[in-house]
């Protein structure tokens, strides 16, 4: 059970660098991760929800020794947002926590909606990768050592060939 002065969050969490960098930066803050919300969407084209190997943060969650809950949705714009929320206020309900947190960088879309569910339902939105200079951030983590595979490919200028490069 956690003291009124502690502060604990619940991480949406993909399994990729940023949710787990946020993780990481959470942490250093003085922030308790008390499980990740994952949520698994039928749509591979959504709008607020990374789908690519989401079928991995059960695994990573265990490597991370972090409780983890699972949502599901259609993933149907703004829609899914429903289920977003309802997966969010039962893992609070099971495990506790005050703050909610994301790894987002620069996706206003998705940061005003995960804000608002947040505010909403009486959790304080934290974002600590929000607004970094992307060049800069990619170079502390590999500075920091971490190792990541590109899984998709969804940005002008990288095609099929960078699948699997770590």
């Amino acid at each position: 059970v956690l003291s009124m002065d502690e502060k604990s969050a619940a991480v949406l969490y993909s399994g990729g660098k940023d949710s787990t960098c946020a993780i990481e930066k959470l942490g250093s803050a003085g922030i308790k991760v008390s499980c990740l919300v994952t949520m698994v969407s039928e749509n591979a084209y959504s709008y607020m929800l990374h789908t690519s190997n989401i079928h991995l943060a059960e695994t990573c969650a265990k490597a991370l020794e972090i409780p983890i809950v699972l949502g599901f949705t259609k993933g149907d714009k703004e829609v899914e947002l429903e289920d977003i929320r309802k997966t969010i206020i039962q893992a609070r309900k099971d495990l506790g926590f005050t703050h909610l947190g994301s790894g987002g960088l620069c996706s206003d879309y998705q940061k005003s909606r995960l804000d608002r569910i947040a505010n909403d339902i009486g959790l304080v939105p934290e974002a600590p990768l929000w607004g970094v200079d992307q060049a800069t951030y990619l170079s502390e983590i590999v500075d920091k050592g971490y190792n990541f595979i590109l899984t998709s490919v969804s940005a002008a200028g990288l095609d099929d060939k960078w699948l699997g490069r770590s």
